[in-house]
């Protein structure tokens, strides 16, 4: 019998895999690197999400009699996203009728909590009892969700506020509410939501076991938005995240919703009575250029508290010593990577940035030993060439996860799902599917780019409206700025003969 043994990327899997061939007898053949082996002889194999890619693992299963997720405690992973990862290729194999064993283990069962609840529950989201998020003075569930709960300095406590308890109470009882609407249909749209992919990742970071878990947490995960001063002009961005957008946009005279903005700061974080490993969030504008973010950082090394999850949504061009250096002194520390297309693309989109800047200063944080993930938003400008970006990603970052986020305008200017041309969309995202980053286990990816090939596979017709309106648009930013779409995105530029036939 020939049985495959999954488990984390330390020594103790090849420890335990030959512990496991001397009780039974038989081989431990070691470890499996790469996605295109075949085993020639019984015994035990292993082998772990690093060292294959998801969808490697998935065909190297087929050769095996049996695969097995062991049963190593949290402290034997390098990272709890790796067990995760882990669990859900474990569940895949089961869905195509391997034999799996995995179910009665003790190292899953914040999983399989949070997954059962989830499946029973589809109102359920985990972020009302453990996530903070103060946006422009207001209190909301979540960066998806743009209704205000609350005004910050009437919240008092979050744990006993009445209008969260009856959030809490609602989504307990399986009660859909408004707040929520946007994963609500991103699910009908096929979207694994951020309500799904976030509650399982809290689940198993946090180690949550039951609602009793969930109920005694303090907040474990703040998210802070202290200003909209950003270095780039992106074209899909907007004046709440941007300075130099909300310049342009009243230089070019385009109208977009404004409102009065209170920005953010850490002021409400207790620091010293945070939970290990709370995760403080920060956004903006860039982070890395906003004083009120390095305050922060110098705070919690004053108070001692480098215990925590240090994240932050960046676009790459301001990676410097003293940024790294503060960086060092915390336990655990994610850079979330903006890339929005390969090369002269992403500068297109990214307006301000530079390319080689951006990928030398994401290897050099990667060097520096910190998780480096990559976020790119699927729009117009980058679907019918978003293959280079996720080959690239193959060659250059391989151990990175890939985020995909949805454009949220206020109307349908930017619409993904209005490109004139599908049959290029549909050999684009085809080619994205071959690729290893494809099957990272990130918020959105696998099916973001599932649902895009779906529609564009069924040749629909663009909306000439929306379409001349985004044509429209981007104009008034190529002449803003002194460019033309031609010379980034010719085929985009090709697409726009559809508004003259």
């Amino acid at each position: 019998m020939k049985i495959l043994y999954l488990g984390s990327n330390l020594p103790d899997t090849h420890h335990r895999v030959s512990h496991l061939a001397r009780a039974t007898k038989t081989v431990n053949h070691g470890l499996i690197e790469s996605d295109d082996f075949i085993p020639q002889e019984v015994g035990l194999y292993h082998t772990t999400i690093v060292d294959i890619w998801a969808g490697g693992i998935v065909e190297v299963a087929k050769n095996f009699d049996k695969i097995v997720l062991l049963d190593q405690p949290r402290t034997e992973w390098s990272h709890w996203k790796a067990l995760l990862s882990t669990y859900k290729i474990m569940v895949e194999l089961e869905k195509l009728g391997h034999s799996t064993e995995f179910r009665d283990n003790e190292n899953i069962k914040s999983i399989q909590f949070m997954w059962d609840l989830l499946q029973d529950n589809k109102a359920f989201c985990t972020y009302p009892w453990m996530h903070l998020l103060e946006e422009y003075g207001d209190v909301l569930i979540c960066s998806k969700s743009k209704i205000p709960i609350k005004k910050l300095e009437d919240l008092g406590d979050w744990r006993t506020d009445p209008e969260f308890v009856e959030i809490r109470n609602k989504l307990k009882s399986g009660e859909r509410i408004h707040n929520c609407n946007l994963c609500y249909k991103e699910e009908e749209l096929g979207f694994v939501s951020t309500r799904v992919h976030e509650s399982m990742d809290w689940a198993v970071k946090m180690n949550i076991q039951s609602m009793e878990d969930l109920e005694v947490a303090l907040p474990t995960y703040y998210e802070v938005r202290p200003s909209n001063k950003c270095n780039l002009q992106c074209r899909m961005c907007c004046p709440e995240n941007s300075h130099l957008i909300e310049k342009e946009f009243k230089e070019i005279k385009f109208e977009y919703p404004s409102f009065k903005k209170q920005w953010g700061n850490y002021e409400h974080i207790d620091v010293e009575n945070l939970l290990p490993g709370t995760r403080i969030y920060s956004t903006g504008g860039e982070p890395t250029i906003i004083p009120e973010f390095y305050n922060f950082l110098d705070k919690c090394i004053t108070l001692g508290r480098t215990d925590l999850d240090i994240t932050l949504n960046t676009n790459g061009q301001k990676v410097n010593d003293k940024l790294i250096n503060l960086m060092h002194k915390f336990d655990e520390v994610n850079f979330s990577f903006s890339i929005d297309g390969f090369d002269q693309v992403n500068e297109y989109i990214r307006w301000n940035s530079v390319w080689d800047k951006t990928v030398v200063n994401a290897k050099r944080l990667k060097d520096e030993g910190f998780y480096v993930s990559l976020e790119c938003i699927p729009s117009p400008w980058n679907i019918t060439n978003l293959h280079l970006l996720y080959e690239f990603y193959d060659r250059e970052f391989p151990d990175s996860t890939v985020f995909l986020q949805q454009v949220y305008w206020p109307d349908k200017t930017i619409n993904v799902f209005n490109h004139p041309l599908p049959e290029l969309v549909v050999d684009s995202l085809t080619r994205v599917t071959k690729t290893n980053a494809y099957y990272t286990d990130a918020r959105d990816n696998k099916s973001i780019i599932d649902s895009l090939l779906e529609h564009y596979s069924k040749d629909p017709k663009p909306d000439l409206h929306w379409l001349g309106k985004f044509y429209e648009f981007n104009d008034l930013l190529d002449k803003s700025r002194n460019v033309k779409l031609v010379d980034y995105v010719p085929e985009l530029e090709e697409g726009r003969k559809l508004l003259t036939r």
